[in-house]
């Protein structure tokens, strides 16, 4: 038996169920992404994406491009030919969104 499964090139790809290599495939071909977003303090916010297959590799990337951002402030490029570095004492904030990063310590907080 098998069902239809939608790609992100709007094709359909037969999978079986429960085929094992079928269903690797799939997960092979989906890259997982996080996105950085970096707020200034004149309420402007960049955003651009990571990406990596291995989770682990991903997570590790975004806390070490949050970290160098709020240590080093943040060198915004446009790709057409509008480069500018804030310096850390510009930046509200970092902020990874649309991915999870796994902690055994979440933290949680209150008002006073």
């Amino acid at each position: 038996m098998s069902e239809d499964c939608h790609d992100s090139g709007g094709g359909n790809a037969q999978v079986e169920q429960g085929s094992e290599s079928a269903i690797d495939e799939i997960r092979r071909s989906v890259i997982p992404t996080a996105t950085v977003e970096v707020y200034l303090d004149d309420g402007r916010v960049f955003h651009y994406d990571l990406s990596n297959p291995d989770l682990d590799m991903l997570a590790a990337k975004a806390r070490e491009h949050c970290s160098a951002i709020i240590a080093t402030g943040y060198r915004h490029n446009d790709g057409n030919g509008e480069f500018e570095h804030y310096p850390a004492h510009r930046i509200s904030k970092t902020k990874v969104a649309n991915f999870v990063i796994p902690t055994k310590y979440p933290d949680k907080v209150r008002g006073t």
